[in-house]
């Protein structure tokens, strides 16, 4: 009984050194985001990905909203625009979305979206190896 016990032991005390994570395969690095843009330019391509972004957030919800209600999205779209250097059509609330969610990554990195850009290019020039 005592041996019984004593591998039990032995194969509690090993497992503990054993985690889920480290029984999943290993990836083979964390792609950059180029690639990763690329990447994700072939998968929205093959319908494999959304191409919408989704958020919930009551607050912001009734800001779109009162923005819309007293005439003042337009504005704020054509001023992000403007911040930008962009021209932009602005006629619902998704063209506001987009482009104050590129104003704000431009302001706290613009080489994000830059390193975006070059995703886009690297999946445009893929050649096929056909």
């Amino acid at each position: 009984m005592s041996n019984d016990k004593d591998k039990a032991e032995k194969l509690l005390q090993e497992s503990k050194g054993q985690s889920r994570h480290k029984t999943e395969p290993e990836s083979a690095g964390t792609p950059t985001l180029e690639d990763a843009v690329a990447d994700a330019y072939r998968r929205l391509e093959n319908n494999e990905l959304p191409s919408n972004i989704t958020l919930r957030d009551d607050n912001l919800a009734a800001l779109f909203v009162g923005l819309e209600k007293s005439d003042e999205l337009s504005p704020l779209g054509e001023a992000t625009a403007d911040a930008l250097g962009r021209e932009a059509t602005i006629d619902t609330r998704a063209d506001v979305l987009r482009l104050l969610l590129r104003y704000a990554i431009s302001e706290i990195d613009g080489s994000i979206l830059e390193r975006g850009k070059a995703g886009r290019t690297q999946y445009l020039t893929e050649d096929d190896d056909f």
